[in-house]
């Protein structure tokens, strides 16, 4: 109950192509988290330059800083992006740790479409945690590589494969895991458009640290989405998995469906907006 915040917000628009911020807040009371410092200060700065976009932003908790450098190079057909960071492992935001807490790296991605049917993208991130190294090797790198391609076959028909590879072994606890997935998106024009999808996953999991989590994975999941009314929404998704426990040497079907309703719009013709969902989730089975 006794914890308080108070601050300032300083926005300075110099022009289209550039903009600052600062902000500087400050927290106190007894029930504050007694290892927050008192005061965070942060600035951000914003440069656009035709093609170029690039962002800074330094974030500084009276004893330790945090840095994030962004990059973006956009023409038609092509993005490209660079996010770099340098958090200290004693970097403390307002109410706690901060994102990327203790990590050194950053993320390189690409986005490219070819042609009006055909889009690809990729994704790799490269860090160290020095908050929670590997004990083997506190210098080891953690690596991240994703890469999807849609394919419009016509108008309501589309095919996408993606692959994501998460090699984790420069943390405390040391995991290796990749999937990959093949989808099938058909929508069909009945008294009302019908969307479905269609999708076939592998996953292989390993847990250096912790064996007997270890696992072998295949699903189909599927599912369907239509209005009901306006922007009122019913759903239905179901999936099985083959699973293969590779450290006990067991294998099940688990498997799981969810049906519901969602709506998210406009109230009448106030200026409100709203969301509304209901669930049912049925995972007795897994």
């Amino acid at each position: 109950k006794d914890s308080f915040f108070s601050g300032l917000n300083l926005d300075w628009d110099v022009s289209k192509m550039q903009n600052y911020r600062f902000s500087v807040v400050h927290g106190w009371g007894k029930d504050r988290l007694s290892y927050l410092n008192p005061y965070g200060y942060d600035l951000n700065a914003n440069w656009n330059l035709d093609k170029f976009r690039f962002n800074y932003e330094v974030g500084y908790d009276s004893e330790s800083f945090a840095h994030l450098w962004n990059v973006d190079y956009i023409i038609p057909k092509l993005a490209l992006n660079a996010r770099l960071r340098d958090v200290s492992k004693k970097y403390l935001s307002s109410t706690g740790y901060g994102a990327y807490v203790g990590e050194l790296g950053g993320s390189f991605g690409v986005s490219y479409a070819p042609t009006a049917k055909l889009s690809l993208s990729s994704r790799v991130d490269i860090f160290q945690d020095r908050l929670n190294p590997s004990l083997e090797d506190d210098n080891r790198w953690n690596e991240n590589f994703y890469w999807d391609a849609t394919y419009a076959i016509d108008p309501l028909t589309s095919i996408r494969l993606d692959f994501n590879l998460d090699n984790q072994l420069g943390r405390v606890s040391q995991y290796r895991t990749y999937n990959e997935g093949l989808s099938l998106y058909k929508a069909f024009e009945l008294i009302r458009k019908i969307n479905t999808f269609l999708t076939y996953r592998h996953q292989e999991s390993t847990y250096y640290t912790a064996h007997s989590s270890d696992s072998i994975n295949n699903q189909i999941s599927s599912g369907l989405r239509f209005s009901l009314l306006g922007d009122l929404y019913y759903y239905l998704n179901g999936e099985l998995n083959w699973l293969e426990e590779r450290y006990a040497g067991n294998n099940s079907r688990p498997r799981a469906m969810e049906t519901g309703v969602d709506w998210t719009g406009q109230i009448l013709k106030s200026p409100f907006y709203g969301s509304f969902r209901c669930t049912y989730r049925n995972e007795e089975n897994t």
